[in-house]
């Protein structure tokens, strides 16, 4: 887009807003989440007797 404003089309050319931090953007409403640090956790295994008897416990995470 901010080629198309520069090479100044014939019609209708884009106008770009002027740049701002990401602080800005993400503190308005209905803007999404900040990134997590840890956005994608390592998964974990777990023995399928150990998630059995925790289920039947009542006490499965």
């Amino acid at each position: 887009m901010a080629r198309l404003e520069r090479a100044g089309m014939a019609r209708c050319a884009p106008k770009l807003n002027k740049k701002e931090s990401n602080d800005k953007w993400l503190s308005d409403k209905g803007a999404p989440w900040k990134k997590l640090a840890n956005e994608k956790p390592k998964g974990e295994t777990i023995a399928y007797d150990t998630l059995l008897n925790a289920w039947k416990n009542g006490k499965v995470r």
